[in-house]
């Protein structure tokens, strides 16, 4: 329905290849199940490391329009590390999401999209619609602006990963 799909586990694939060819010079990973003792990882995460030191984005896939309302508390935790945080979501969920706190189909979309800009979150449309037709299937909606990452947080992620050994 409206190039969405149910399964969040659906867009893993697309997203990943995505992220290979959009974030080139990153180390992509799938943290989709990884567990740290540090903080909640998304459901995929970038390293580069530079002269100034790392770069961590985060991107979290979202699928169910009830799961935004957990997004916004995960999100949180995951800009703590994170120099940029980013939501891919399909319009679907976008629309049920926002219907859900609005009641009103009109400011639906606006609402979402606020809530994400207030929280520094960037965010990736990703259609199923499109995506069936090999179409260009995602596509960015804005830029993320986190100004929340504790340096402290970060390194020991990057640590507990592995990140500094399979980088050098």
């Amino acid at each position: 329905v409206f190039g969405g799909t149910e399964e969040e586990e659906d867009l893993y694939s697309p997203v990943e290849r995505f992220l290979k060819d959009r974030y080139d010079g990153y180390q992509v990973m799938d943290t989709t199940r990884k567990k740290i003792k540090s903080g909640r990882l998304a459901d995929f995460t970038a390293f580069k490391k530079s002269i100034f030191g790392w770069r961590v984005i985060s991107f979290e896939v979202k699928a169910k329009p009830e799961a935004f309302e957990y997004f916004l508390n995960q999100a949180d935790d995951i800009k703590k590390h994170s120099d940029e945080l980013y939501l891919f979501a399909t319009p679907h969920f976008i629309l049920e999401a926002g219907f859900k706190k609005t009641k009103d189909v009109k400011d639906a979309e606006k609402t979402v999209l606020g809530l994400l800009k207030k929280e520094g979150i960037g965010l990736y449309v990703i259609d199923e619609y499109l995506r069936a037709r090999r179409k260009e299937a995602v596509k960015l909606i804005f830029e993320a602006k986190n100004n929340n990452t504790k340096k402290d947080i970060k390194n020991k992620i990057i640590e507990e990963l592995g990140i500094q050994r399979s980088a050098n």
